[in-house]
């Protein structure tokens, strides 16, 4: 396993002791008292000092030397604990080792082990670990470990020195950034520009998204969630990179439940503090937060409101630039000036880093200093009764003020006006319909049965009269039966009348009687036979005369050129043949309103008496000239016409037939009565908008 890697600008922290596997209990308490160092305020000799002698005071090391790398590449022993004990620094053949196995660290950037027959003659057994910063090697830590006779490093000791080494990187990174004057000046120039945006925020719910978005930059954090109070009633405001939030969310709901506790208590949580010290109910609330957001580290810090942004910015500045502290939080010490509970909740979160240096905190709170006057402003606000009303009131004010306003209030006033003229203005309101002109007595003609048709006797248009043929069909099944009809009548006919002989015969001669009664029963059966016979054949005589179809009333006909399209045709029984139609009688409109229509139309036709409504019309093939005609049955229900959809039948009667071919499509419109001219404009689209809404 690699070193930590510690960056200044991005600190990604070493696991914590806990984590590393059973084999390194015999490092868990270096590990421990070095991570508690790390985080301790203090300078970076002091740290070092520190450091070094706990470690050499630990069972495995017998003695500890962090090398450091200047810029121009030479390393020089920036502190050490025993190494005297060890002989490198007297006998110079070690010391040359020493220095190859240190330059073999830096150059791989990688650990090295001795006293393992790793090539770097006799070094006593240890471990030099690279002290990395990004990709960048800045040091080394080498621990040269005891041992009686000298045992060679385990990968338990090289592991557990590379978190030391890891851990060492982190903490002199952020002292390093710590005296680092322009990172300091940077903050407080990124916190002005999120400071700049609040006032022009429109209500706390911007604020809140602002300050998640551009703080997760500034503080340097994976995540970062803003949960507003009041602590009876927490409500997650915003969360970094999410505009819409799942308030109902297994997340959410720890979130809040972690502002719920800061909100009431108005004291900070943070994941680094040992969880023995925490109370039952905090400890399952960040316990179970954790293990559902996957994060490594989580601090709550309390928002408070500030008397004033002045103060804010006091404070701001005393935490960014790193003020010596006397021991308190700065939560605590708000707390303390504010009698009040906190206006909201900044939690911090790091998915890759469990622990977070001193500065970082500072710059948190410096974030929450800050924020809290801005909270305050906004739900003060907030607050005031109807403000939305108000607002909407001062910019229609505001615009009105304008040429632009005038210009709108004007021309506002003149569609007002208009649309009040349309209002009050009546016209006929009409009904368009499409449909054909036809005569108003007409028959269809259709097949009996299913035959061949053999003959057409008329042509399109022709005049007829009523009973002449029209259309010959074949039925050669039909053909068949009555032939066989016929035969079985005359069959029964010879019976019977021989019978009928041979009875008269024994009659006259006078003896035999029961040969008598005998054929009588025979001749009554035959009889029968006959009848039903005739009968069959009566029938299909009738069927055959069917077959010649003639017009059942004298008119024209209305087919095109039936003798092409009928002749030597097979055809079923229902098919349609021809249509005669009565043109020198009554003539009618045979029209199909539309569904959307029906409602008016209906409603026109209750007004009226009669339900009659005048109706006017042109033909398709002369537009220019209008009909008139009379509205006078409508259809009990709606029919689906392939090309207009759902549409109602009705009919209107002409007064005097026009010149024009039967079937010629028209185009009517039904007049229903006057209706304001805004309906009669809009009507149409009234309706659409209805259907649709509904």
């Amino acid at each position: 396993m690699s070193a930590t890697v510690a960056d200044p600008a991005a600190a990604s922290l070493p696991v914590s002791p806990g984590e590393l596997p059973p084999a390194t209990d015999r490092w868990s308490q270096p590990l421990a008292l070095c991570a508690s160092l790390a985080g301790r305020e203090s300078t970076r000799r002091e740290f070092l000092a520190e450091t070094l002698a706990q470690l050499c005071a630990a069972e495995p090391v017998r003695a500890a030397v962090l090398w450091s790398l200047d810029p121009q590449g030479v390393l020089a022993c920036e502190a050490e604990c025993q190494l005297a004990s060890t002989g490198i620094s007297r006998d110079p053949a070690l010391s040359r080792a020493n220095i190859r196995l240190l330059l073999d660290v830096v150059q791989t950037a990688s650990t090295r082990c001795t006293g393992d027959e790793g090539g770097h003659g006799p070094l006593p057994p240890g471990v030099a670990a690279p002290l990395l910063v990004g990709e960048r090697c800045v040091g080394v830590l080498q621990l040269l470990l005891r041992g009686a006779p000298p045992v060679p490093p385990t990968p338990s000791d090289r592991l557990a020195v590379e978190e030391l080494a890891g851990l060492i990187a982190w903490a002199l990174g952020w002292r390093d950034e710590q005296q680092s004057t322009t990172r300091q000046l940077e903050f407080l120039r990124d916190l002005s520009a999120l400071q700049a945006t609040w006032p022009a925020a429109p209500d706390s719910t911007a604020i809140a998204l602002a300050t998640v978005n551009r703080g997760r930059t500034l503080l340097k954090v994976d995540r970062l969630s803003l949960v507003l109070g009041p602590g009876s009633r927490p409500r997650l405001a915003a969360v970094t990179g999410q505009e819409t939030l799942n308030q109902r969310g297994d997340q959410a709901a720890g979130l809040r439940e972690l502002g719920r506790l800061v909100l009431t208590t108005g004291r900070p949580l943070d994941s680094q503090q040992p969880a023995e010290q925490w109370p039952a109910p905090i400890r399952t609330a960040l316990l179970n937060h954790l293990h559902q957001s996957g994060a490594r580290s989580v601090r709550v810090v309390p928002v408070w409101a500030t008397p004033d942004s002045a103060a804010a910015q006091q404070a701001s500045s005393q935490f960014a630039l790193g003020a010596p502290s006397s021991g308190e939080r700065p939560a605590q010490r708000a707390a303390q000036a504010s009698p009040s509970l906190p206006l909201a909740a900044l939690v911090v979160e790091q998915f890759q880093s469990a622990w977070t240096a001193p500065p970082e905190e500072r710059r948190q709170h410096a974030l929450a200093a800050a924020l809290g006057p801005a909270l305050q402003r906004a739900q003060s606000t907030e607050a005031i009764w109807l403000l939305s009303t108000r607002r909407v009131l001062g910019r229609m004010l505001q615009s009105l003020a304008s040429t632009t306003g005038r210009r709108w209030v004007l021309g506002t006033s003149l569609l007002a006006a208009v649309l009040a003229g349309l209002a009050m203005t009546p016209a006929p309101y009409r009904v368009e319909a499409r449909g054909r002109l036809q005569p108003a007595t007409g028959r269809a003609l259709f097949a009996p049965r299913d035959a061949e048709v053999t003959e057409v006797f008329v042509t399109g248009g022709e005049r007829v009269v009523a009973g002449q043929p029209l259309v010959q069909l074949r039925d050669h099944q039909l053909d068949t039966e009555l032939l066989a009809a016929r035969n079985r009548v005359l069959e029964k006919r010879q019976q019977t009348d021989a019978q009928q002989a041979e009875i008269d015969e024994l009659s006259r001669r006078g003896n035999r009687p029961d040969e008598l009664l005998r054929l009588r029963g025979r001749l009554v059966q035959s009889q029968a036979e006959r009848r039903a016979a005739e009968e069959r054949w009566e029938y299909l005589e009738a069927e055959a005369g069917r077959l010649t179809v003639r017009a059942p009333l004298a008119g024209t006909v209305a087919s095109f050129e039936p003798g092409r399209e009928l002749s030597h045709r097979p055809v079923r029984r229902g098919d349609s043949l021809l249509e005669v139609l009565d043109d020198d009688g009554p003539w009618r409109l045979e029209l199909r309103v539309p569904e959307s229509q029906v409602g008016v139309l209906q409603q026109a036709r209750a007004q009226q008496a009669a339900g009659q409504l005048p109706v006017d019309y042109v033909l398709a093939t002369n537009p220019e000239v209008r009909h008139a005609a009379v509205l006078d049955r409508v259809a009990t229900r709606t029919s689906v016409a392939p090309e207009r959809g759902t549409v109602l039948d009705v009919t209107a009667q002409i007064a005097a037939a026009p010149t024009a071919p039967m079937g010629t499509e028209v185009v009517a419109k039904i007049d229903c009565g006057p209706h304001p001219l805004l309906f009669v404009v809009f009507g149409d689209f009234y309706h659409l908008v209805l259907r649709t809404l509904w």
